[in-house]
């Protein structure tokens, strides 16, 4: 698992640590004011030209660089290259994201449970609590919004709710990967602007969390037999003609079966043990932790779980549709046999 965390970057986190152990963490959900001076996010970007070899500058492109970072304690103004973007890149700064996150909340009342920045500050995210905990069970889901952004001319801006606590880059990606309210902004025009029109869009997006619970309560009643856990794998992993491909699917699917008898994290709790709930965070934990090289090489794969894109993304939303059926998958399976 790679947090990314490196010698540049800061993070702050409420109540609790994050996994990797690593940041400041504060006994209250912060404000904005209080998240940004706590992970050190109170620096910018700006735009300087770039030159070739022989002094002179390359037109159309721009060198986006970091000023005034903190290091070892002592304020100092410094310089740190981050990326080269085109010469219409519209910038982002950090103090930016917490003013999307106020238009989600209300001027003043957003409540931050982490604020970060990866990769020596080429990413940065900050993230909201929304106090709406839910309960599937004994099971505890918390919905967080996310502002998150990318220096280095490589990201977009992503704007999106999520029940994944982001501290780190792992865990960013993680929640990147729901496709669900999610506002997508390049960094071109006035993306300022238009990152606050989609922050007023999405403050709609806390009905998704309710049909979350509806859903998520559904599933954690509905109890999973033989046949049932037959049909869902089978749906959720089909055999081709070849032998090697039938192969293949009973592995995958023996592995999720597994998950779901004991081997994923909270597999005994009164909400997964048995469950359709249950079943279904067995096959979003293989997916998100477990996949083979059939999706390419580990850089491949950890561009699908970012981008919310390719073969991961699209077998997580199969595993989802399947699990809201419910025992209409069985019927449907067995129907002919």
């Amino acid at each position: 698992m790679a947090h990314e965390i490196e010698e540049l970057d800061g993070a702050a986190y409420a109540l609790q640590p994050a996994w990797h152990g690593l940041g400041t963490v504060i006994d209250h959900l912060m404000t904005a004011d209080e998240a940004s001076a706590a992970a050190g996010l109170d620096w910018e970007v700006g735009l300087e030209p770039v030159y070739d070899r022989y002094g002179q500058e390359i037109g159309g492109h721009r060198a986006d660089i970091r000023w005034s970072v903190r290091l070892d304690l002592d304020e100092r103004d410094v310089r740190r290259y981050l990326g080269q973007v085109t010469a219409d890149y519209a910038i982002v700064q950090n103090r930016d994201l917490f003013k999307v996150c106020e238009a989600i909340c209300g001027e003043g009342e957003a409540r931050f449970e982490s604020a970060l920045s990866m990769r020596n500050g080429r990413v940065v995210a900050v993230v909201v609590n929304l106090h709406e905990p839910f309960m599937v069970k004994d099971e505890e889901v918390r919905p967080f919004f996310v502002a998150t952004t990318g220096h280095d001319g490589g990201r977009r801006v992503d704007l999106l709710y999520t029940s994944v606590r982001v501290v780190c880059m792992n865990t960013l990606n993680m929640a990147l990967d729901d496709v669900k309210h999610h506002a997508k902004l390049s960094h071109v025009g006035r993306v300022q602007d238009r990152a606050m029109v989609a922050a007023e869009c999405l403050r709609s997006g806390r009905e998704y969390f309710e049909a979350q619970r509806v859903a998520f309560a559904n599933m954690a009643e509905q109890e999973v037999d033989a046949a049932f856990r037959e049909a869902y794998l089978r749906c959720l992993f089909p055999a081709g003609e070849s032998k090697a491909s039938l192969t293949c699917a009973k592995k995958n699917r023996a592995f999720v079966a597994d998950l779901f008898e004991g081997g994923q994290a909270g597999a005994y709790s009164d909400a997964c043990h048995g469950t359709v709930f249950g079943l279904y965070q067995a096959a979003v934990e293989y997916f998100d932790h477990h996949t083979s090289k059939e999706c390419a090489s580990d850089e491949r794969r950890a561009e699908q779980l970012l981008l919310g894109e390719g073969t991961i993304a699209r077998r997580k939303q199969h595993a989802w549709e399947l699990a809201a059926k419910g025992i209409k998958v069985r019927d449907a399976v067995f129907a002919g046999e």
